[in-house]
């Protein structure tokens, strides 16, 4: 019963957001290995991870403008 309720825990701290080393300061891992072990990823939570990264890239890419007239030349050519 204590694995599953430091399983419970340290996916609840992840999830909402605690940084590791605080998760680890409260229950008393020294080392992150035995932090990982505890901590479960669903299914649910990779797929929202793909789509964090999806909104990410696209908001990169709307905010880059490429105008190649203003395109760097190569450092050789500009000696």
């Amino acid at each position: 019963m204590v694995p599953d309720l430091r399983h419970t825990f340290i996916t609840g701290m992840r999830r909402a957001g605690v940084p590791r080393t605080v998760t680890m300061s409260v229950t008393g891992h020294a080392i992150k290995d035995m932090n990982e072990r505890y901590d479960t990823v669903e299914d649910w939570e990779k797929l929202e991870g793909v789509e964090k990264l999806r909104a990410y890239r696209n908001s990169v890419r709307h905010s880059v403008s490429f105008d190649p007239s203003k395109e760097r030349q190569p450092i050789d050519s500009a000696i």
